[in-house]
């Protein structure tokens, strides 16, 4: 690639040919790969921290309810040992549907917040934001008299073309969402 080719065209927008250009939008790159490998590593290991719990408590679980049908086996013919053995296993029932609750609850974060379409929907809204906080630059810079006209133009440029492209990203990534959700791979 030419490193003496200017990063901007005669009309003053962004060659997205240039170094420069393909410099800023690989460090992009780079940095949103680095925060995806992060999460995917924090949301291994909360699912591997709520599998082990579950399997740990499944098997208590299990074990209670074996001693209580032995229970119940041993005390046929006593209604009183019966409704006691009866109380016994829904308070372990209760347990393991509390338990249930507080792991679905799980977030990657470990911060008590039910996971589910919706909360993903509004995750990828906020993410939108920034289309507006780069609008919301944009009009500072067109309204500064500290930059050059030529600079301020050059500046402009650069962020509605980034405004732009984010816009075309989270666009496709909601549709990738909304398809998802009507063939069903999202509840």
């Amino acid at each position: 690639m030419n490193e003496s080719k200017p990063y901007m065209t005669p009309q003053g927008y962004v060659d997205p040919t240039s170094k420069y250009y393909i410099d800023r939008m690989w460090e992009e790159y780079h940095k949103l790969k680095e925060e995806l490998a992060d999460t995917k590593t924090k949301l291994a290991q909360s699912e591997d921290y709520i599998n082990e719990t579950l399997k740990l408590e499944l098997a208590e679980t299990k074990s209670k309810l074996r001693m209580a049908q032995s229970a119940w086996d041993e005390l046929d013919k006593s209604h009183a040992e019966r409704a006691k053995l009866h109380d016994e296993l829904v308070i372990a029932e209760g347990q393991r549907d509390q338990w249930k609750m507080r792991w679905e609850n799980l977030c990657i974060g470990g911060i008590m917040e039910k996971r589910d379409r919706f909360m993903l929907e509004q995750k990828l809204m906020n993410c939108w934001q920034m289309t507006d906080d780069l609008d919301t630059i944009a009009e500072y810079v067109g309204d500064s008299d500290d930059i050059s006209p030529q600079g301020k133009d050059r500046l402009l440029n650069l962020l509605i073309g980034t405004r732009e492209l984010y816009q075309l990203k989270f666009e496709h990534t909601l549709d990738l969402f909304n398809e998802l959700i009507r063939n069903g791979d999202i509840t």
